[in-house]
């Protein structure tokens, strides 16, 4: 499997693949607040060996149903 560097993101095959810091300083979130939202299953972590990676376009979908939670209250 080929891998290439893309500004920081780690691309494999089509996905994106995030850090942990990375994925918090996209959704303007804390570590923990990522490590929290990651325990409830919000969000969606790869494990790795003992990396964390986190798709990016299921980052952005698992925050979906949020936004639109937001939004009808």
């Amino acid at each position: 499997m080929e891998r290439t560097k893309l500004n920081s993101v780690e691309k494999t095959d089509t996905r994106l693949l995030l850090s942990r810091k990375e994925t918090a300083n996209l959704l303007g979130i804390s570590l923990p607040t990522l490590d929290s939202y990651t325990r409830k299953g919000i969000i969606k972590a790869r494990v790795l060996g003992n990396i964390i990676r986190y798709e990016y376009y299921e980052v952005m979908n698992s925050l979906k149903p949020l936004r639109d939670e937001r939004t009808a209250s």
